[in-house]
Formats: C-alpha cells, sequence, structure tokens
C-alpha cells in the first residue's frame, strides 16, 4: 500500500531546502483537495522590475533555480488544462518508490518488467506505441512516457504502481497524484488522470508546474531522462515475443538531439515537458543550465495546436531569465603580487627557470604565478618604486605545464598594461589557442633587458584584476518609457538609443584596453518582440525609427561574442493631443436684397491636420440672432433650411430678410473638425443681411 507520508519523509530528508524554500510563503493547501482561488505567489521574488516582454501565453512563470527565485509572471495562479505536463507527476511518483529501501512495501525496481493492458494500448492520443501484453522494462517505460509522451506509457505504469484500470479519469493513480501535490504544496492542481487528457477536475497553474518541475529536476534520473532528445529502447518485447527495436524521440523542440530538425533548439536546454490538447493549448515546461545557472519557465497555451508559439515565447523567456542573474556576474577582487626578481632574471625569454617569481630562479625566486582560468582578463599595473625602470617588460604565458607562450606588453606612461587571455576572435588582446577558450593559464614576467638585469635585487608589485571569464550575458538598456507627440502623417521620430548596453564581462577598473568596445556584437531592436507580429526595426546600437500613433512594445536584445543574449523592452507611446486646423469660408459673405426669398449659400471648409491626413469635419449649429417670424420678416417661417446637422453639409438655405428697424440679421454657421485621435476644433462664421440698401 503507497503511504504517502513515508515517502515525504523520506524526501524531505535529503531534500528539505529545495522543498522549503519555494513554499515558504504560498498559500496553504485546501484540505478537501479542491481548487481554490487565486493565491499569493510562491517562492522569493527576484528584486527587479516585472518587464518581461509580451507572450503569448495565457499563462507564464520564469524562475531562477538554486535557490528557487522566481524572476517574473503572467497569470501564474490561473488553474487551467495542462495536457501532458501532467507526466512530470507521473513520472516523478515512478521514480521516487524506485528510490525507496527495498524492503519497504512501496518499492518499485526499475528493472521491473511491465505488461501493457488492452486500457493502455488504446488510451489514444500521443503514444510510444504499447500493443496490448507488450512487455517493457520500467526504466524503459520512464522514457517513453516523457520522450514522445505516451499516454499509453502513463497507464501502464499507473496501472503498475495502482492496480488494473487505475489510470483512468479519478482512479487510485490519481488520488496518489493528488496527495503528492498537496505534500509539494501545490494549491492550483488538481489531477484526474495520469496522461494529461481534457477531463473534468484535471488543471493546475504555471506557478504549481514551475514548483513541481523545480523539485523533480533535483532527482538525478528524472534530470537526465527529460534531457534526452533520443533513446534507442532495449527491453520492449512484443506480445508475440519478438524485440521491437525503435528509437523514443523527445517532443520537445528546445532540445538538442532530438529526432528530426534542431533549428528551435535553445542552449543549454534539457527538459522539461511538452504538454498539447484542445483545451490547454500548446504549453511547455523548459529549463536551461547555462553559466553555471539555472533558468526554468513555464507558458500554458501559448496558442492552438500547430501553431508553434510555445517556442517563441520559451526562448524569450529563458533569454529574460539568463539576463535578469546578470547582475550576479561582478568582476574577481584585486589579487596584489608581489615579485621579488631572483638571480639569472632578465637570461632570456625562452626559459622558464628564468622567468620573475620562478621558484627555480634561485634562492631569491618565489612563485607568485597568477591563475587565471578559462578566458579571463588581467590588468598588470607596475608601480615605480623608484629602484628600477620598470617600462617594457614582457609577460610570458604558460597553460599548465605547457610550453610557454611569449606576449610583448608596453605599459603605458601611467604604468598601466594590458593583457587579454582566450577572448575570442576580434577582441583585442592576448587568444590563446585561436579558439576563445583557454585553461588554466598562468602568468610571470621577464625583463627586456632595460633595468632589471642590472638591479636584480629590486622588486616590484603588479596589481592582477581578473575579469569574470568572459561568460556574464550581456545587460540591454533601451532605455526609458517615453511618451511622444506625433509630428507627421506617419507618427514620430524617435532616437532608440542602447549605447547603455554593457557586457559585465568587459568592465575595467584600471584601465581601458587599446582598441577594446563594450563586448557586444549585435543590437536588434524589435516591435511585438516573440509574437507573431514581432518585426525587427534595425541592429545599430542607436536607431533613428517613426513610429506611427499608438502604444509600441520594443525591445532590445543584445549578443555577446560569446553567444549569450541580454533583452530590455520599453514603450514608446506615440499620441497626438493638437486639434486640427479649421478654416471655413461663406458664399456669399452677405445677403441682398431683403425679397423674402432664399438664397443657397455655400462653404469651402478646409480642415488639416498634422497627423491624420484624412481628418473630418460637420456642421453642427446653424442660428438666426432675429426671431424666425419677427418684425419686417414679411410673416415669413423656416428662413433656414437644408441644413443637414451632424453631416459634412456645406451648402444650406437662408432667407434673404431683416427687421426694418434694427441693425440687420446675422446668421451664425458653427462646423467642427475631428481627426483619428479624437481631437476636435469648432469654427463659426457669419452671413449678414445689412439693415440699410447693402453693406456700409
Amino acid at each position: 500500500m503507497y503511504r504517502p507520508w513515508l515517502l515525504a519523509l523520506l524526501v524531505s530528508l535529503t531534500m528539505i531546502t529545495a522543498v522549503a524554500l519555494p513554499f515558504a510563503s504560498g498559500p496553504s493547501p485546501r484540505s478537501d483537495g479542491s481548487s481554490g482561488g487565486v493565491g499569493t505567489q510562491q517562492g522569493r521574488t527576484l528584486p527587479v522590475p516585472n518587464t518581461m516582454p509580451p507572450v503569448n501565453a495565457l499563462s507564464a512563470i520564469v524562475t531562477i533555480r538554486e535557490p528557487y527565485i522566481v524572476v517574473d509572471t503572467k497569470a501564474p495562479d490561473t488553474e487551467r488544462a495542462m495536457a501532458s505536463t501532467t507526466k512530470m507527476m507521473t513520472a516523478l511518483l515512478t521514480i521516487e518508490r524506485t528510490e525507496l529501501s527495498p524492503l519497504d512495501p512501496d518499492f518499485l525496481s526499475i528493472n521491473t518488467t511491465v505488461t501493457a493492458s488492452a486500457a493502455a494500448a488504446g488510451v489514444g492520443g500521443s503514444t510510444m506505441g504499447l500493443a496490448t501484453n507488450d512487455e517493457i522494462r520500467l526504466d524503459d517505460l520512464l522514457r517513453g512516457l516523457m520522450l514522445p509522451s505516451g499516454n499509453d506509457a502513463a497507464i501502464a505504469i499507473a496501472e503498475e504502481i495502482s492496480g488494473p484500470g487505475e489510470g483512468a479519469n479519478g482512479g487510485a493513480f490519481s488520488v496518489l497524484m493528488d496527495d503528492r501535490a498537496v505534500e509539494l504544496g501545490l494549491t492550483h492542481t488538481d489531477f484526474a488522470n495520469p496522461h494529461g487528457r481534457d477531463a473534468p477536475g484535471h488543471f493546475s497553474s504555471a506557478s504549481d508546474l514551475s514548483i513541481l518541475a523545480d523539485f523533480a529536476l533535483q532527482d538525478d534520473l528524472f534530470a537526465e531522462i527529460v534531457r534526452t532528445g533520443q533513446y534507442p529502447t532495449t527491453t520492449w518485447e512484443w506480445w508475440n515475443g519478438t524485440s521491437k527495436d525503435t528509437t523514443l524521440c523527445m517532443t520537445n523542440r528546445l532540445i538538442a538531439g532530438r529526432c528530426g530538425s534542431q533549428a528551435d533548439v535553445y542552449p543549454g536546454a534539457n527538459g522539461v515537458k511538452t504538454g498539447t490538447t484542445s483545451n490547454a493549448g500548446e504549453s511547455l515546461v523548459f529549463h536551461s543550465e547555462r553559466q553555471g545557472k539555472s533558468v526554468l519557465g513555464v507558458v500554458l497555451n501559448s496558442g492552438p495546436w500547430g501553431s508553434g508559439l510555445r517556442y517563441v515565447d520559451a526562448p524569450i523567456m529563458l533569454d529574460y531569465g539568463f539576463g535578469a542573474i546578470s547582475s550576479e556576474c561582478t568582476a574577481a577582487a584585486d589579487a596584489i603580487i608581489s615579485f621579488t626578481p631572483g638571480p639569472g632574471v632578465g637570461a632570456g625569454f625562452d626559459d622558464p627557470a628564468n622567468a620573475l617569481g620562478d621558484p627555480d630562479a634561485g634562492p631569491g625566486g618565489l612563485d607568485e604565478s597568477v591563475a587565471l582560468g578559462d578566458g579571463g582578463s588581467l590588468i598588470l599595473r607596475f608601480v615605480d618604486n623608484g629602484l628600477v625602470d620598470h617600462t617594457g617588460p614582457d609577460i610570458i604565458v604558460y597553460e599548465d605545464a605547457g610550453v610557454p607562450e611569449r606576449v610583448e606588453v608596453e605599459a603605458s606612461v601611467d604604468g598601466i598594461a594590458w593583457v587579454s587571455l582566450g577572448v575570442g576572435e576580434g577582441t583585442a588582446g592576448y587568444d590563446l589557442d585561436g579558439s576563445g577558450l583557454a585553461t588554466a593559464h598562468y602568468v610571470r614576467l621577464t625583463d627586456q633587458g632595460d633595468g632589471l638585469t642590472g638591479a636584480p635585487s629590486a622588486g616590484f608589485d603588479v596589481d592582477a584584476v581578473r575579469a569574470n571569464n568572459w561568460k556574464c550575458p550581456p545587460v540591454a538598456a533601451a532605455g526609458i518609457d517615453e511618451t511622444l507627440e506625433c509630428t507627421g502623417f506617419d507618427g514620430a521620430d524617435v532616437i532608440l538609443d542602447g549605447s547603455g548596453s554593457f557586457d559585465p564581462d568587459t568592465a575595467a577598473t584600471d584601465a581601458t584596453p587599446p582598441g577594446a568596445v563594450e563586448a557586444i556584437d549585435q543590437y536588434e531592436w524589435f516591435e511585438d518582440f516573440g509574437l507573431v507580429t514581432e518585426t525587427l526595426l534595425g541592429t545599430d546600437a542607436v536607431l533613428a525609427e517613426t513610429l506611427p500613433l499608438g502604444t509600441h512594445g520594443i525591445t532590445l536584445r543584445v549578443t555577446d561574442p560569446w553567444g549569450l543574449t541580454g533583452i530590455d523592452t520599453l514603450q514608446v507611446e506615440v499620441v497626438d493631443t493638437t486639434p486640427p486646423d479649421l478654416t471655413v469660408t461663406p458664399h456669399p459673405p452677405s445677403l441682398w436684397p431683403p425679397n423674402h426669398k432664399y438664397v443657397e449659400v455655400t462653404f469651402d471648409v478646409v480642415v488639416v491636420d498634422v497627423c491624420d491626413s484624412a481628418p473630418t469635419f460637420r456642421l453642427i449649429a446653424v442660428a438666426s440672432d432675429e426671431p424666425d417670424d419677427g418684425r419686417g420678416d414679411g410673416h415669413t417661417f423656416n428662413d433656414i433650411a437644408d441644413a443637414e446637422l451632424g453631416t459634412p453639409d456645406t451648402s444650406i438655405l437662408l432667407r434673404t430678410e431683416r427687421s426694418g428697424r434694427e441693425d440687420g440679421r446675422t446668421y451664425t454657421i458653427v462646423y467642427e473638425a475631428s481627426d483619428a485621435s479624437g481631437n476636435t476644433v469648432e469654427e463659426s462664421v457669419t452671413v449678414i443681411v445689412f439693415h440699410d440698401r447693402g453693406p456700409p
């Protein structure tokens, strides 16, 4: 019988730190196992602004592992169908049983042979190809579960653990899955089956799946399985007794070495699980390890089946996660190294015994070599003690016990020299073998014969500043959000300035190496980065761009010589707050004689707008300053006719009459103009019927 409390105890004894951290701030699970409302985000949050670029997924989370830190999220606790990401729990439960003591009644040998039932063979959906009565070892069955996402493997495993028929919806194995979810603190998860096909009451959240994956990846067997691109089965026996020789292919396109195209492979990707159903859409739990750091992400419903948008979202989130930890890449502390020359100093450049600081240099020699490691940098400051001339020493580089390589470095006026090791092609400095990669360098100095030989007892100091191995991601700096006023029909001109971007690996504390620039090989500016509407705007550090009216998500991606990337996003809003220019000219501007007849008056209406090439106008009012049936108007009515208010009417009828004893009549006509941004302006004009026989 399965005893969840025992398994939880065994796991917690060895992994208590990893389990406690993600769930310390999380809500308590519901005691009845049902779903609750939106809970508190579990885990710690990285102290950086939430600036994750837009992704297609309805829910998403990106975290750093070891320790588990949440970088950014999108609807992380919303409960959604999770499809075959379910199989992470199925695999975890199974593997945990193989790691119990053989004396425990729940122990399950990884070498157990499992016989596929008719239910397993007929489950449908994605399968590894089991037929009824096929026999396969549990080890291979787990790989059939996680690589080709075999629903048949899920049923076979569930029935092996919980008995015949228990892989179905609502079976005993699902209860075990729910129990384990409670133990792990998953508060927005409920399992109805072991494979993830859509079913009532079968759901999870991005945050819960992230926690589950983080925990499962701590198991060596689980981690080994989910990073495998393809696997030839070795123990599969068909129902008729013949061996089945087949290769199980990974469905996760981020994993290198899988069957088929490698187009979507992401550097360092090593997990975790795909999932696709009509309700779940395209979902993915993904993981990558680079530069000694791990980034884990989850996307739920990135798009419909076959859209491929999860493989657009995942690299964006991984880049974002690695970029968020770039602040941890800092240069090593200064190392103060004192070299005391011994006998024989300056006797030659090619003999290691004559190098300054070499232990074989004689009684006065000291071993003060500086170990650099892979692709490091060294700044040498020659401190003048007034005893010897320190200009122009040579730097001798040794690689372990290999042949020394000579690098000539001429100190600058202030005594600073620079040497770079393994920085890659095209970078100023010294590259040991041209590969951009170097190991275990040791740096010693020899004399060029310009002073040290004549004063063998004199000493000098060297400050060695080692950069951080050239493996930190660059930091993109796209600038701050902007709101710009539209200046033309095309929008507004904006200067996108990424010149503040930098690579921590190039930071120098004392000097700038000759010819050195920030180690960023490529700048790329995108609009709608990662979305189906993604557009590459340009590839310069500073880019002049014209953006139309509206809000624009602009992302800068920078790449360093190692191929590492950093991204930063800003929002540029182009607004139009200026109303159009409106001029209205009546024809004729006055009426005569006052014979009570209608006269057609037309209006030239001109609307000009800076940002809208097609602004609109409408007639909104026509009024007279005299009554419609006043003194002297011949008892007529409807002095204003054919005026279609609310339309771009430019022709109306006005009666030619006025009061005989007053100053005359003034008709006032009002037009309104509007642009596409909703800015409006009104313009009034008058048509006059003079009191006397004509204009004064």
